[in-house]
């Protein structure tokens, strides 16, 4: 169900795979749940962020540089 996520498919439109409209919700919704425990916190992420080169924000390459304390 990643293709709803990356094509921005409608439910109807994942017919293609030979499941409901009712189906699809369902499954995008468990997918995004999923996702969404294995996300990093903000804090996580800001720590995992510093110690790499570039990070990528909503699909934009940001160039980053070490945080001085």
């Amino acid at each position: 169900m990643l293709v709803h996520l990356r094509r921005n498919e409608t439910f109807a439109g994942l017919a293609a795979f030979d499941i409901g409209a009712a189906t699809a919700h369902r499954y995008v919704t468990e997918v995004l749940e999923l996702l969404a425990e294995l996300a990093p916190d903000l804090r996580q992420a800001m720590r995992i962020a510093q110690h790499k080169a570039y990070v990528i924000l909503d699909g934009t390459l940001v160039a980053t540089r070490p945080v001085v304390r």
